[in-house]
């Protein structure tokens, strides 16, 4: 019996593609910075510091991303994975130290050089250069400091721009760029030279990182690869596209130097606001209600305020009179929509309609990007499979259209495109994940694989692999393969549901690990991009999660709410649960005010396991906290058992546990409770594929507090599975009696900090205490009983990373909070 059914979305086939993966053949030089090991570059690849500083600037590589920056960096706005297509398997970064102290005077300008090899050219007519970068400076703009330098036949070095000279605050805080920004530079100007060299350089005054990877030259043009038309790169204007906005409020669609989308309701850290495609440089087309009615400046008034308006963008007449198959309209984009604080899912203000006659009439307008969360920015790549009623016609037209309030949609470099004879691809968006992204060594669960598959090419496809493959990131060594056989797929058939026989035990080690799915087949795919698709997961030594960082903030649709994680113990037995952690993003609004974390067994009904009844569930764990603007990004709160012994909750074998934070806004009180939240994974095909094993697992669940009932189907704008709130538990099976502490009330001082040997803790009073240092997924990894005031405590066998040492004074148990970066 099948317990969880899947669905699919759409009458239009909307796909999140990599950029430029429409690309046929490949680029015939690539350097991802993968099959190297440690911190060494690939041969022949030159890093150098052109200043005098003592202290030199200089690029590494990154093999294991999670002991990396910015992933280790303190600075919660500045900490992130580099989103790079295949970061995961290493990438080059050059760190430059973003926190002198108050009163330093800065260093000189550093001048961090990085040099590729010499690379042989054949004989070129184009020559293009991509590759994938995420930078964040503190001093020198992002435009002045970070160049791109090509030297051809040993001669001259000679400069290309990168970023653009755009509106900016004074420098406050960091400024981060796009998160990978994804250039795409024309160097045809050398295709006639024997060989090149491209040369990245930085300079800046302790700013923060820059990060490179997925470096590639093509001898072609991969943006006319299958171009049947080229409806625009909006170079200096609209071209033949036509603007018409219905309503009477004066917001429409404009043209934009570099797709910039401005400011007002944005953060202000982040000023790189232009939109990331191959010709942002020469112009795009903006919708931006933000600036209409803002003027580009926070506004004074609310947001029930904001009129709706309605602007179509309509290209000019498109000939497909020659076509025989269902062609793809491909387009970049840069967006964010407005978040409805009153529903989960809402409607999507960006809509698509086409005509065949020319502009007479037009199809009814359909939704796209509805999974995309609110309120965030996202720079994607987007094809679109047009419907059979265009194939054939002579006058065509689409237009796109925002119809809403805020906040905006960018578009550039829009293209119709036919389909390739062979282009087999892994669904992006249902692919089978471990039931949690971090496992205890002792509650180590087996893991199931499944995914979806499709023929998206216009031939039939026969003799399809699809592979599962596990790496261990630390040792860079494959420890798991498999495999299954799929006979036949034919055009545009979806292949779904394949589930792998074989599940995987990872061994009772801590380590870090990469999954990946992987599609072959008995003929070479024009389009290789999107043949895999990876997933990390790891073993740590007691602490569960579904996430390794979070990107917004979140609630469930009421005013008063639980909502948490599901994790499963397979040897729970002598277990107990230790302490919870959690992120609560709005820390000013919530200032002085409580929240409970509550703890339940569960034991599910099978017969409707989207619903979590009161029958199914025993609390056995609960804690209360006050917050305070002034804590740390993770809060830390020890569970304790629901019966007031003073002693952590005993757990089970084979047995659901889940934990959540409850919410109710006091009396008076108009401030919500927005959790720190990922999108990072969507956890759907998990719980389809455990659901067909007959060993389901579960993801989040939550419930109003009026409610009795946990909704157990998840909450957000796509799958249901995709918003994940951080909240995190670890065990120990060595239980303690309970320590009471106050919320912290003075930030705890370290000196040296950043440090590699060792650093001290400077007290304002003579204090004596317990000293517990935490890595940054909330995992206790050392202990001092007895600190003495001025101590110094060593760190030199720790890795690199950040850390948050918790000072608990004897008498008080007031507890301190510092963070400490481990060089």
């Amino acid at each position: 019996m099948t317990l969880f059914t899947k669905t699919k979305i759409g009458a239009l086939l909307l796909l999140l593609l990599p950029f430029l993966s429409i690309a046929q053949n490949g680029a015939f030089w690539v350097e991802d910075f993968s099959n190297h090991t440690g911190t060494s570059l690939p041969p022949n690849w030159i890093t150098s510091d052109g200043s005098d500083n003592i202290f030199q600037t200089l690029w590494q590589r990154c093999g294991i991303p999670e002991t990396c920056p910015p992933d280790t960096i303190a600075d919660s706005f500045i900490r992130d994975n580099f989103k790079s297509s295949t970061a995961f398997n290493g990438y080059v970064y050059s760190y430059s130290n973003p926190y002198p102290g108050e009163n330093d005077t800065l260093t000189e300008n550093h001048l961090s050089q990085l040099n590729s090899p010499i690379i042989l050219l054949p004989n070129l007519d184009e020559l293009y250069l991509e590759f994938q970068s995420f930078l964040i400076t503190k001093h020198v703009r992002e435009h002045e400091g970070a160049r791109l330098f090509v030297q051809a036949n040993n001669e001259e070095w000679v400069e290309h721009e990168l970023y653009p000279d755009v509106p900016n605050y004074p420098y406050s805080q960091p400024q981060k760029t796009q998160n990978a920004n994804v250039f795409f530079v024309d160097l045809s100007d050398y295709s006639n030279a024997n060989s090149i060299r491209l040369r990245w350089e930085w300079m800046g005054q302790e700013e923060v990182i820059w990060c490179l990877d997925d470096c590639k030259l093509f001898d072609y043009n991969p943006l006319d690869i299958r171009t049947i038309v080229n409806l625009g790169d909006f170079s200096n204007g609209l071209g033949d596209w036509t603007i018409i906005t219905p309503t009477t409020n004066e917001c429409s669609w404009e043209w934009e130097s570099f797709g910039y989308y401005g400011d007002a309701f944005l953060p202000a850290g982040n000023d790189n606001k232009f939109i990331n495609s191959p010709t942002f440089k020469t112009g795009a087309v903006v919708v931006n209600g933000d600036n209409c009615f803002t003027s580009d400046s926070p506004p004074v008034i609310s947001l029930d305020d904001f009129p709706l308006f309605r602007s179509e963008l309509i290209s000019p007449t498109i000939d497909l009179s020659n076509t025989t198959e269902q062609v793809l309209l491909d387009f970049f984009q840069v967006i964010r929509k407005l978040e409805n604080e009153n529903t989960v899912s809402i409607a999507s203000p960006f809509l698509f309609s086409y005509s065949t006659d020319n502009g007479m009439t037009w199809s009814p307008d359909e939704p796209l990007n509805e999974s995309l969360a609110s309120n965030i920015t996202y720079n994607t790549h987007e094809t679109i499979l047009l419907p059979t009623d265009l194939i054939g016609e002579s006058e065509v037209k689409i237009k796109f259209i925002f119809n809403g309030k805020l906040f905006y949609w960018g578009l550039d470099d829009i293209r119709i495109l036919e389909r390739a004879p062979h282009d087999m691809r892994i669904s992006k968006d249902f692919f089978a994940l471990p039931s949690s992204y971090s496992f205890p060594v002792s509650q180590i669960d087996s893991i199931v694989f499944l995914a979806d598959i499709e023929n998206f090419g216009t031939e039939s496809q026969t003799d399809i692999w699809l592979h599962i493959e596990i790496e261990n990131t630390d040792t860079e060594l494959i420890v798991y393969q498999d495999s299954l056989f799929i006979p036949l797929a034919l055009p545009l058939e979806l292949v779904e549901n394949q589930l792998f026989t074989e599940k995987y035990l990872p061994p009772s080690i801590p380590a870090h690990y990469q999954g990946t799915y992987r599609i072959s087949s008995s003929t070479i795919d024009d389009v290789p991009d999107n043949n895999e698709i990876s997933f990390r997961f790891e073993v740590t030594e007691d602490l569960f999660a579904k996430e390794s960082q979070t990107s917004f903030g979140f609630k469930p649709p009421f005013r008063d709410y639980s909502w948490g994680n599901a994790f499963y113990l397979p040897n729970g037995d002598g277990y107990f649960a230790d302490s919870v952690f959690f992120t609560i993003e709005n820390l000013v609004q919530m200032d002085g005010k409580d929240v409970q974390i509550e703890l339940y067994e569960w034991e599910n009904n099978l017969t409707d396991s989207l619903l979590a009844s009161p029958d199914e569930y025993t609390q056995i764990g609960f804690n209360e906290i006050e917050i305070s603007e002034d804590m740390s990004d993770l809060i830390g709160i020890s569970m304790e058992d629901i019966s007031g012994n003073g002693e952590h909750p005993a757990l089970k074998d084979n047995t659901q546990y889940f934990v959540v934070l409850r919410y109710m806004r006091p009396p008076g009180s108009n401030k919500d409770c927005f959790l720190a939240t990922s999108q990072e994974y969507d956890y759907s095909a998990m719980k389809f594929a455990t659901d067909l094993s007959n060993k389901l697992r579960y993801v989040t669940l939550w419930k109003s507090t009026a409610s009795e009932i946990f909704e157990v189907v998840g909450v957000g704008n796509g799958s249901g599975y995709d918003y994940i709130p951080q909240i995190r538990l670890s065990i120990t099976d060595a239980p303690t009696s309970i320590v009471k502490v106050s919320k912290p009330t003075e930030e705890l001082k370290l000196y040296p900090n950043p440090t590699n040997t060792n650093f001290s803790i400077k007290l304002s009073d003579e204090s004596n205490g317990k000293i517990l240092i935490y890595n940054n997924l909330g995992t206790l990894i050392y202990t001092i009983d007895n600190f003495s005031n001025g101590d110094n405590i060593s760190v030199e066998n720790l890795v690199s990373g950040t850390y948050f040492v918790h000072f608990i004074e004897d008498k008080s148990k007031q507890i301190r909070i510092g963070k400490l970066i481990k060089m």
